[in-house]
């Protein structure tokens, strides 16, 4: 009797670890919507000039909208431990931003900044959004600062979180790196992933290794299209420090301590340029404030929202 207690044991342990291996793909795919599901977020696409745009969206119909944007390289999902907070109170959009994630990858398009705010303002229209919340992390608040100084009637407050767009008094260790001809952000190899993740947080968070694996192999898989679209992100316009200071709307900046990839001394520069900007600093954070501490996140981010209220 024994004998067969510890077989099913076995069994019960072993025969879901030998499936994610056999079905690494469906397995990641599985704890994805898990994910999206414990945050109240379901799958959804918009048809914009007869291309299906994905997103992610939840919260309750008559909440104030918060629209996040993703970071380079990045994707929908990388705002869902986050907005698993906020999804009670608002209604929270997600897109995948052209050349990320599901979208489309086009070799002939402009994907600057300017040019993906114009489409991110096409999205917003498509949905009827109307005047919104919106916050942006890392190449996602470069776009999101952007598109609120282009269309500041329709921005009740802006966010960003280690945001590009804006100089670093301190150059930072991934700076050198992309300097020095080694880009970390275009990984084409899971050794270069994992060297990715290290470097973008303080600590690497838990992630399922099903899903470590097919996001690395996703990463690998549009190494050349991101090296493209990195190149858009290098040799863009002037920046936000010329928009930031004509802002009007109520603006939160959000950053890691230990951020290798922006560097924390940002912040300094953001507030010459805003006095009038709330700051927070989380001390056990890097990059990924919005995945590595989404619940600190969320909580700081709520009450910003709380107190700029329509």
């Amino acid at each position: 009797m024994r004998k067969i207690v510890l077989w099913a044991l076995a069994l019960i342990i072993v025969a879901p670890l030998s499936l994610a291996a056999l079905f690494p793909e469906d397995t990641a795919r599985l704890a994805i919507d898990y994910e999206r599901s414990r945050a109240a977020l379901a799958a959804d696409t918009v048809s914009i000039d007869g291309e299906p745009w994905y997103f992610l969206a939840g919260g309750p119909e008559d909440g104030e909208t918060l629209l996040l944007l993703h970071g380079f390289g990045g994707n929908k999902d990388n705002w869902v431990r986050l907005a698993g907070n906020l999804t009670d109170r608002y209604r929270v959009i997600i897109p995948d931003l052209p050349g990320f994630g599901d979208t489309n990858r086009h070799w002939d398009r402009d994907y600057s900044m300017p040019q993906q705010a114009k489409r991110v303002r096409r999205f917003v229209d498509a949905l009827g959004l109307g005047r919104l919340h919106l916050a942006g992390h890392s190449m996602g608040g470069y776009i999101a600062g952007i598109y609120a100084h282009q269309y500041p009637e329709h921005v009740e407050t802006l966010t960003l979180v280690t945001n590009a767009g804006v100089g670093s008094p301190v150059e930072s260790e991934v700076a050198r790196m992309v300097a020095a001809g080694d880009n970390p952000l275009v990984p084409r190899t899971r050794g270069e992933f994992d060297r990715l993740l290290a470097l973008a947080s303080l600590e690497p968070p838990f992630v399922p290794w099903p899903v470590k694996g097919y996001l690395a192999d996703q990463a690998i898989a549009r190494a050349d299209f991101l090296d493209y679209l990195f190149d858009f992100l290098r040799r863009d316009d002037a920046g936000l420090e010329p928009r930031l200071p004509e802002l009007e709307m109520p603006l939160f900046v959000l950053w890691g301590r230990h951020d290798r990839l922006l560097d924390v001394s940002t912040v300094d520069v953001i507030r010459e340029l805003v006095p009038g900007a709330e700051v927070v600093i989380l001390e056990n954070a890097g990059h990924l404030p919005i995945i590595e501490t989404p619940d600190a996140a969320a909580a700081h981010y709520r009450a910003f929202l709380e107190k700029n209220a329509r």
